[in-house]
C-alpha cells in the first residue's frame, strides 16, 4: 500500500491506495453470501465501499488499520468457521470470553478483522440486529454514519470518513440515503447519543475548511451537516431524553473506548 502524508491547516491525514483492502473485504462478503452467513461491512472500509471519494485514488481515500464487520447472532458459529477458512486466525482467548458480542481475527497478509455480533457496542450501543438486511454488503448509510459519530474523540480519519459519506450519500426520507427520521428518532430517545452526535457534527463542520477538499465538495458536506443537525434538533424529544438532559454533563453519558471494548 502506498500512501502520502498531507499537511493542511495544521492537520495531517493520509491518502492511501486502499484497493487491496477493499478487494479483500469484497471477497469476505462474497464468501459469506455464498455460505449463507449475513455479514455487513462498516467503519472506514465499509464507507469506502459505498463512496468513490474514499476509494483510491479518491481525494478522501485512506489506509485502514483494520476491517470492521457485523453479523447476525444466529450466524455466529458459521462466521467463525468461514473466517478461518479464509485464512484468518481467531484470538481464541478473546473470542471464548466475548464471542457472543464480539470476535477478533488476524490474517498474515490482510491484517486485523474486528467482528461485532448483533449490535455495535462501543461508546454507545447501536442496535443493528433488525437492520442488517437493509442494504447489501454494508450497513445502511444512516448506521454507517452513526458508527462514526458515536466515538468519544473523533480522529482525523473519522472526520475523513464522515466527510466522504456526507459528500456522496444524500439525506433522505428512506433508507436509500442518510435517513433523517431514523437518526432524529434514535437521538430523541437517548440524550447521551444526542450529546455525542451533535458535538461531533459540529467538530466535523468546523474542520471542513482545513481538509484538502474542493470547495464545492465542502459546500455539499456543510449543507448536509446543517440540515441533519436541524432535523435532530426539531425531532420531538422523549420524556426520558428530557429528564436526562436536566442532569447534562454532570454525569457521564457514554462509555470511554477502553471500557467499551
Amino acid at each position: 500500500m502506498t500512501s502520502e502524508e498531507v499537511e493542511d491547516g495544521g492537520l495531517t491525514f493520509t491518502r492511501a491506495d486502499n484497493r487491496a483492502t477493499l478487494a479483500e473485504v469484497r471477497q469476505i462478503l462474497a464468501a459469506a453470501m455464498e455460505a449463507g452467513v449475513g455479514v455487513r461491512a462498516f467503519g472506514g472500509a465499509g464507507i469506502a465501499l459505498r463512496c468513490e471519494l474514499a476509494q483510491s485514488p479518491g481525494i478522501l481515500s485512506r489506509g485502514f488499520s483494520d476491517v470492521d464487520v457485523v453479523l447476525a447472532a444466529r450466524d455466529h458459529g458459521g462466521a467463525g468457521r468461514l473466517f478461518e477458512e479464509l485464512g484468518y486466525v481467531g484470538d481464541r482467548r478473546f473470542n471464548l470470553t466475548h464471542g457472543h458480542v464480539r470476535m477478533m481475527f488476524d490474517h498474515p497478509e490482510h491484517g486485523h478483522l474486528d467482528v461485532f455480533v448483533g449490535d455495535f457496542v462501543m461508546c454507545h450501543t447501536l442496535k443493528l440486529r433488525d437492520r442488517l438486511t437493509v442494504h447489501d454488503e454494508t450497513l445502511a448509510p444512516s448506521d454507517l454514519l452513526l458508527t462514526k459519530l458515536q466515538v468519544a474523540d473523533l480522529t482525523l480519519k473519522d472526520v475523513q470518513d464522515v466527510a466522504a459519506l456526507l459528500a456522496t450519500v444524500p439525506l433522505s426520507d428512506d433508507e436509500s440515503g442518510v435517513r433523517l427520521a431514523y437518526i432524529g428518532g434514535l437521538l430523541a430517545s437517548d440524550w447521551g447519543w444526542w450529546r455525542t452526535v451533535t458535538e461531533n457534527l459540529w467538530i466535523v463542520r468546523e474542520r471542513l475548511d482545513r481538509l484538502d477538499l474542493p470547495q464545492d465538495v465542502i459546500s455539499v458536506i456543510a449543507e448536509r451537516i446543517d440540515e441533519l443537525a436541524a432535523a435532530i434538533e426539531t425531532a420531538p424529544k422523549s420524556k426520558r431524553w428530557r429528564l436526562r438532559s436536566r442532569v447534562g454533563d454532570r454525569v457521564p453519558w457514554r462509555e470511554e473506548p477502553e471500557s467499551a471494548r
